[in-house]
């Protein structure tokens, strides 16, 4: 039946109500979480002793859910109750499920298809201030990877994808039931007119940071839509008038979890593997929380930093589960890009975040054509399958990407082109025709199609055009043709401009730049095998290479695979720089 716990702060005194009997203690004696975190297992028997002690377990002891259900007002609801730990160095909401109820029912579950389940991963590239964040990334993708396999093997009906990381898509992506939501994003609480609110850091169309409040998410859902809510983002379970999970709840959520403190981004993976396994085995939502916070168990900071809440007595409530088989396709990247073998993206992308974002505002404010311009090596080609993989999305068929660095052919461009607007079997068909009709074919397919082309290594089509090569000649009037038509393209090119239509180069000074410092000693650390061995030796060193090369990726590469079979000290290594890097 579950243990039901009213816990009322009534002047200076906890008040703690079950089976009839009442606890008080001094409020003055809880610890604050900053303690709990620091010592749970002495601190945490505080908060044990506050909900009942000895009875409260052996109570528990005897329950056949397993279930500590806290029943707070706005004041208790503000203590780290998940904190509370045993004498024999467990944490109580391992050993059972602990659930904080919010006093109303849950509407009616809305939709009867497959669940959808949502997921939203957001890390800005730059922050209010417009300035990059290059410094520790979200681990966005592993958390999706892991959520991906987790659900793979469920044996439930249901559709998972991950959609774009704005406010608009995730708008669109609610106004279908029954569903799940991951948000994965920044969190915090911020001071505003009317009081402390939640924020969640969602991203503008440009990956610039979008400050999305609770009220605005609370509002997106038609009721009974969203059956579960996991907020992987630190401070939405916080204190009392921002505490965003429980606000979901009241707002018609069901069941909800968020955080109530910030919470370690390389736990997200754990915690969400071990929720939705046990969810979509059948358990119940609070046994399910006590499988994934035993997961954390041998982090003993974190353990109790996620907080469940439920509406009512929705803890007894199943999710609208049907046997049947998942579909997780859609967990990757949101967008549809092919780039090809010759073009694909470093991982991760060291310091380009304010180019990403640059580059993404130029299309977003409606430019056409961009040209990213740079000497060889400067990491052209890096920035541009970066900039595709991440934002294929803004464009509903996604991106599509060829490369001129090995050949300059009309025939091999031409039938790449057929086959991204037509696919293979028609281009095998077409691949015979003069080339007239090949280019008839390719701007009449071009007309309604929605991407972006992404054209690596024009310089090689420049250098066609000085030497008048027939090939160079008809590739450069097909690409002239789509951009008169309005296509969306991205070139990168040693020569610039191209002279196309509504061309535009980046950056505005015609070069794009070295890397900054840190970025250009972490590549160092990368490609150096022998700096890795023993980092610490190597910090100056590697911020040495970086000054000498002046943040030049290609020539930091170099000069990393020649130090590590070099044998000479640091000093002399880095007298002939140049010599090596040549």
């Amino acid at each position: 039946m579950a243990i039901r716990l009213t816990l009322r702060k009534e002047e200076e005194n906890l008040v703690a109500a079950f089976d009839n009997q009442i606890i008080r203690t001094e409020w003055g004696t809880l610890p604050n979480i900053k303690n709990l975190q620091a010592d749970p297992f002495t601190e945490g028997q505080a908060l044990t002793a506050a909900l009942g002690g000895d009875a409260m377990l052996s109570r528990l002891d005897n329950d056949p859910d397993n279930l500590l259900l806290l029943d707070c007002d706005d004041a208790v609801d503000a203590i780290a109750w998940e904190f509370a730990t045993l004498r024999d160095r467990q944490f109580l909401c391992v050993k059972a499920g602990m659930l904080r109820t919010v006093d109303r029912d849950a509407p009616p579950v809305a939709g009867d298809g497959a669940l959808n389940f949502i997921t939203l991963a957001a890390d800005p590239l730059v922050d209010q201030g417009g300035s990059a964040r290059d410094g520790y990334r979200l681990d966005i993708d592993n958390e999706m990877k892991i959520i991906r396999a987790t659900l793979e093997n469920c044996g439930k009906s249901l559709e998972a994808r991950r959609i774009p990381p704005t406010r608009e898509a995730l708008n669109k992506a609610l106004r279908r039931g029954p569903a799940i939501l991951h948000l994965t994003c920044h969190g915090n609480v911020v001071d505003a007119n009317t009081g402390k609110i939640a924020i969640l850091s969602l991203e503008k169309k440009d990956g610039g940071h979008d400050p999305l409040t609770g009220v605005d998410l609370m509002s997106m859902p038609p009721r009974g839509a969203l059956r579960l809510v996991l907020l992987s983002a630190c401070m939405t379970a916080t204190g009392t008038q921002a505490n965003l999970a429980k606000a979901l709840v009241n707002s018609g959520v069901p069941m909800s979890i968020g955080m109530q403190n910030p919470f370690p981004d390389p736990l997200s993976d754990e915690l969400a593997a071990a929720f939705y396994d046990s969810l979509f085995a059948g358990l119940p939502f609070g046994e399910a929380l006590r499988q994934a916070r035993g997961s954390l168990a041998e982090h003993f900071s974190s353990v109790g930093l996620p907080v469940g809440y439920v509406a009512g007595d929705g803890w007894k409530e199943p999710l609208p589960l049907r046997e049947g088989t998942p579909s997780v396709g859609g967990l990757g990247k949101p967008g549809d890009v092919r780039l090809g073998g010759e073009i694909q993206p470093p991982r991760p992308l060291l310091g380009r975040n304010l180019e990403l974002h640059q580059i993404a505002r130029l299309f977003n404010e409606g430019h056409k054509v961009v040209t990213v311009a740079g000497t060889g090596g400067m990491g052209k080609t890096a920035l541009a399958a970066s900039f595709a993989e991440r934002f294929a999305w803004m464009w509903s068929r996604g991106v599509r990407a060829y490369s001129f660095a090995n050949e300059v052919s009309f025939a091999s461009f031409s039938n790449a082109i057929l086959r991204f607007l037509y696919g293979h079997d028609a281009a095998l068909q077409a691949a015979g025709l003069p080339e007239n009709e090949k280019r008839e074919l390719i701007l009449n397919g071009a007309k309604d199609w929605d991407g972006l082309w992404l054209f690596d290594n024009y310089e090689s089509i420049m250098q066609g055009l000085q030497e008048s090569l027939h090939d160079a000649n008809l590739i450069h009037h097909l690409i002239g043709d789509l951009a008169n038509g309005g296509a969306a393209l991205l070139l990168t090119s040693r020569e610039q401009p191209a002279g196309l239509k509504n061309e535009t180069l980046y950056p505005e000074g015609r070069h794009l730049r070295g890397l900054g410092k840190e970025a250009g000693a972490e590549l160092f650390f990368q490609h150096s095998t022998k700096a890795k061995q023993r980092p610490r030796e190597h910090v100056d060193f590697a911020y040495s290479i970086h000054a000498a090369a002046e943040g030049h990726p290609l020539a930091i590469a170099l000069l990393a695979g020649e130090y590590d079979t070099s044998a000479v000290t640091r000093e002399e290594f880095l007298e002939n720089w140049a010599g090596r890097a040549a």
